[in-house]
């Protein structure tokens, strides 16, 4: 369930049981059009399935739902390795109200699963999209226009809408991913060679440039060379282990224009 999901799914007959309680309120007396929530007790962090009738509502899956039918309603909780489980049912009664669907649009982002709201209920807010490039920072979810930002906790739904991701760059100075400073970008980008040779052309679009930490102490591939520069395409090596920015610890972290979290050796352009 993208944009929802934390990798559960249902257990298999071996897991655990989840340790915590799943309530739905308010739990007598409720009438179509009455916006239940679901809480859960335990430490585990689960997904929600509402379900009526014992079938699953598609796209109610979050811990606010505005019953549009009358029929007995129950909320499954699911987390990867235990055993799902499911709640006492509240019974709805009343008559139907319309639903319309909320469609959230990433914008280049990853994608976010739509969701069904009853008319005058709430949207639960999804998670972040993640997106990667030059504007990869998610700045909330705004209607057409980008102008007029979506407030989860006010707005309520009168017909189907669509929701825009909107995103924005990092800023000179903004504290990178790496735990860094972010010191120089470009949003057309610039090819970086990481070739170890002169002949060798091998290159990555890159957008950003970062500063790495002090406590850097190499990246995702494992130790890195922290006393060289890049020039060119020819590495040159440093007399010594110092501290200045493109030197040492404080090295250049490049942040990889297909992957705003995974970065390359500590090199900087010179």
């Amino acid at each position: 369930m993208t944009g929802c999901d934390n990798g559960s799914s249902p257990g298999s007959g071996s897991d655990p049981e989840l340790s915590g309680k799943i309530t739905i309120s308010p739990s007598a007396g409720v009438k179509t059009g009455k916006e239940l929530t679901v809480s859960y007790s335990g430490s585990e962090k689960v997904d929600f399935q509402w379900n009526r009738d014992g079938k699953a509502i598609n796209h109610a899956y979050g811990k606010l739902h505005t019953p549009a039918h009358t029929g007995s309603y129950t909320v499954t909780a699911s987390a990867k390795g235990y055993k799902s489980k499911t709640s006492a049912a509240v019974s709805v009664t009343g008559a139907d109200i319309p639903e319309y669907t909320v469609t959230f649009d990433s914008n280049g982002g990853t994608a976010v699963e739509d969701e069904l709201v009853t008319q005058g209920g709430h949207v639960n807010k999804p998670d972040d999209p993640t997106k990667t490039g030059y504007d990869c920072i998610f700045d909330g979810w705004y209607k057409a226009g980008l102008t007029d930002e979506w407030d989860f906790d006010n707005n309520v739904v009168t017909s189907s809408i669509t929701l825009y991701a909107k995103w924005k760059p990092y800023e000179i100075g903004d504290a990178g991913p790496g735990g860094g400073k972010i010191f120089y970008r470009i949003e057309a980008g610039f090819d970086l060679y990481t070739g170890s040779i002169t002949s060798d052309n091998t290159s990555v679009r890159v957008h950003y440039l970062e500063a790495a930490p002090s406590n850097a102490l190499g990246g995702p591939s494992g130790a890195q060379n922290t006393t060289m520069r890049w020039d060119g395409l020819t590495y040159t090596i440093f007399p010594n282990n110092g501290t200045g920015i493109g030197m040492g610890r404080k090295n250049t972290l490049i942040i990889y224009s297909n992957s705003p979290i995974y970065y390359h050796a500590f090199k900087m352009p010179v």
